[in-house]
């Protein structure tokens, strides 16, 4: 926990002097955890070649670790608006299990095996960042799809969303009051709702004309540019939906 918060060590002054003690790494999976987390970080400067600046950054991609991050840097990012990149959310978690779910599958783990790797790997991930709530949050969605695959059940969004906020409340009460537990599930709860009800208004209908040729007489770059639309009103569906999720919490916070 000092570790995640940047601290490296303790100190306390007694009549004997002064004593420094390093983070309380902690004993068995905690201290298995801190471990990894330690290795992980070790292992972005060894490949990058001692590149401080560089392994600091993406400690803070990867990790939202910004203890090494130079100051004037930080705040490059920050005058920038971009400091959110430094900052673990859902979107990693959806990174690692989509690299996860495809490097399963092409070794042949098959729909349910894929998925079993994925839950641990999310699950592996979520630890090493620290548990912060948008990682949790991310990870029990992603947990509960995985599960309606290996379980061959129905998966309804919303009740995820409602089963990651109870565990991370019965876990940490007091994030109830977190801006930042807000904003996402405010977020989230906003793409799940609204997403689709944008999307159409922002996809083009075919017209009858189109409908009775039928998709035969389409040229490919006609088919190209449906997708593309298509791909397109996806994202800005997305983000206008996250967008009105979270405007009335940050005109009060901001």
């Amino acid at each position: 926990i000092l570790r995640h918060r940047g601290l490296d060590g303790t100190m306390s002054v007694s009549p004997g002097g002064l004593r420094r003690e390093g983070a309380n790494r902690g004993n068995g999976f905690a201290g298995f955890v801190y471990d990894s987390r330690e290795r992980l970080r070790s292992s972005f400067g060894t490949a990058l070649k001692g590149d401080r600046t560089a392994a600091a950054v993406l400690l803070g991609l990867v990790l939202g670790d910004r203890t090494e991050l130079d100051e004037n840097l930080a705040e490059a990012f920050a005058r920038t608006g971009t400091i959110h990149l430094l900052a673990v959310s859902g979107f990693n978690v959806a990174i690692v299990a989509w690299l996860v779910w495809h490097v399963a599958a092409l070794f042949g783990g098959g729909r349910r095996g894929s998925a079993g790797v994925v839950l641990v790997a999310v699950a592996g991930y979520a630890l090493v960042t620290g548990a912060p709530p948008s990682v949790v949050r991310a990870a029990v969605m992603t947990g509960g799809f995985v599960l309606s695959i290996l379980g061959r059940r129905q998966l309804d969004l919303l009740q995820s969303v409602a089963l990651a906020a109870i565990i991370l409340l019965v876990l940490r009460p007091h994030d109830l009051f977190n801006p930042g537990f807000q904003l996402s599930f405010a977020a989230v709860i906003s793409i799940v709702c609204l997403h689709e009800d944008i999307r159409g208004l922002l996809r083009r209908e075919k017209s009858l004309v189109e409908l009775a040729r039928g998709d035969e007489d389409v040229s490919r770059f006609r088919r190209l540019l449906r997708v593309l639309r298509g791909k397109a009103a996806a994202a800005v569906g997305v983000t206008t939906a996250a967008c009105l999720g979270v405007i009335p919490l940050t005109a009060y916070y901001f």
